[in-house]
């Protein structure tokens, strides 16, 4: 390797980190952001903020690690106070200054290790030891490869993540832009630009309150990717939403729609699975005159 060579090598490899450091950070502070969330975007059925956060300070609050913590009415206030300020970022963990200490599994490790196979659920123990290795947060030395493998066989992680609360009520909104609805529907058999005759899923999110569609397209794939296309469009158009309703398909429940719920200042709610009745009103006041 030439001289020339060697800068150039390390500064991809630090770049490689700081972008795996980073993700890791914004997806604790996602969960920081879910608990302040109703306080954010206005939705406290009736409880002032002071009431919302001495209430919730008796809660036990799981992280991606599986760990349990609670914390003060003091500190949620203090974590809107640092979203409304910086946004997101404002509510990601600082970066440690004692890499490189002898040290058993902190909770920023079981963090780390939660969050890859969060993301990554057939992820080997193997490839999150190298992967916390390379991001710095803990060194060679410190744990071993079996160190990460037990931890994640005695806590179940793989089996017993669990998710964010789900919640079920009877949706109705009084204003618009309070609360969107998304969800999926299949539909037509069309012929593709090669021919091929393939189903097309309309995505479509509508506004609880004025019933109206704020944004709509069809797709060859049911993803993410086209998802987020209709909820760019519908915020675009209307704005964005105190509250977006959705199924637990993959399509509307991963990291990335968290992300960018995060970013909007918009709370998710889940809809229990198996219960179609929670999305009744998309489903039969429009998705019914698509269906062949």
């Amino acid at each position: 390797m030439s001289e020339t060579d060697k800068p150039r090598g390390i500064s991809a490899l630090q770049v490689s980190n700081d972008s795996d450091v980073y993700l890791r950070n914004k997806r604790i502070a996602e969960v920081k952001y879910a608990l302040i969330a109703p306080v954010i975007t206005e939705t406290l059925n009736g409880e002032n903020h002071s009431e919302y956060y001495k209430r919730i300070e008796n809660h036990e609050v799981v992280f991606p690690d599986g760990s349990v913590h609670k914390f003060k009415a003091e500190t949620y206030k203090y974590w809107a106070f640092l979203y409304r300020k910086h946004g997101i970022e404002g509510l990601m963990p600082k970066q440690r200054s004692d890499f490189g200490k002898t040290r058993r599994l902190n909770n920023e490790a079981k963090l780390f290790i939660t969050d890859q196979i969060v993301k990554h659920p057939k992820i080997t123990g193997q490839l999150i030891y190298d992967r916390m290795i390379e991001a710095g947060i803990m060194s060679e030395g410190d744990v071993s490869v079996d160190t990460v493998q037990r931890y994640i066989k005695k806590n179940g992680i793989r089996e017993d993540l669990n998710p964010a609360k789900t919640e079920r009520r009877a949706w109705e909104y009084e204003h618009a832009c309070d609360g969107y609805e998304a969800d999926t529907a299949y539909t037509l058999y069309v012929k593709d630009e090669n021919g091929k005759v393939r189903r097309t899923y309309l995505i479509a999110i509508i506004d609880d309150a004025s019933r109206l569609i704020v944004g709509a397209e069809f797709f060859f794939n049911d993803n993410a990717v086209n998802f987020h296309k209709v909820w760019k469009l519908a915020v675009k158009r209307y704005g964005r939403s105190k509250v977006m309703i959705l199924d637990n398909g993959s399509s509307y429940k991963n990291a990335a729609t968290k992300s960018i719920s995060a970013r909007l200042g918009t709370k998710l709610v889940y809809c229990k699975p198996y219960t179609p009745q929670g999305k009744a009103k998309i489903l039969c006041g429009t998705f019914n005159y698509v269906e062949v």
